[in-house]
């Protein structure tokens, strides 16, 4: 590695998460998404495509901000609602950037009363690339043929979400009946 290289590399070390904010991030809108591998707390490995059929809402979040935190109690409060509905085709896919212990993050969610959502992983943040991860918190709804719907960084409404996420569950139980 020549001393040009090894600057670049330094400096992308210190380069914020954020910056790439302000840049166009990758869209896999009328896209179908790769087969990427989700790991959980315990490093079971999990593939995009197990979840295949169903409506997905994956949430990039880290625990030092709180408004991810405050938004991982809605989405956990909003699944409770979607079971009770008997909303079956649907999975919130939380994966967390942090590079803390993962018994850290599952107290975290014990002391949240986050107990109805898994816990993904992404330490390194490969998962949040692959994704074209600009920003955190960052939400990415896929239909149920793993194709991104849509994706937003910040601001989440969720009244307006839920709405989303519903007609998309609908509309496939629906298309399931004809």
């Amino acid at each position: 590695m020549d001393i040009k290289q090894f600057i670049i590399c330094l400096l992308w070390g210190f380069i914020p998460f954020s910056a790439f904010s302000e840049q166009q991030t990758l869209s896999f809108n009328d896209l179908k998404l790769p087969n990427l591998t989700l790991y959980d707390e315990s490093n079971n490995e999990y593939q995009l495509k197990d979840f295949q059929g169903k409506v997905l809402v994956v949430y990039f979040w880290a625990s030092w901000r709180l408004d991810c935190i405050d938004f991982l109690a809605k989405l956990s409060s909003m699944k409770k609602r979607f079971v009770y509905d008997d909303i079956t085709n649907m999975e919130i896919l939380p994966i967390s950037i942090d590079f803390k212990d993962p018994q850290e993050l599952i107290a975290l969610y014990k002391e949240k009363k986050i107990n109805n959502l898994p816990l993904f992983i992404d330490p390194k943040r490969k998962l949040a690339s692959e994704f074209g991860v600009g920003d955190i918190p960052c939400m990415i709804i896929i239909n149920s043929n793993l194709v991104e719907e849509s994706r937003e960084e910040e601001g989440f409404e969720i009244e307006r979400i839920e709405k989303e996420i519903l007609g998309h569950c609908l509309s496939k139980a629906n298309s399931a009946h004809k």
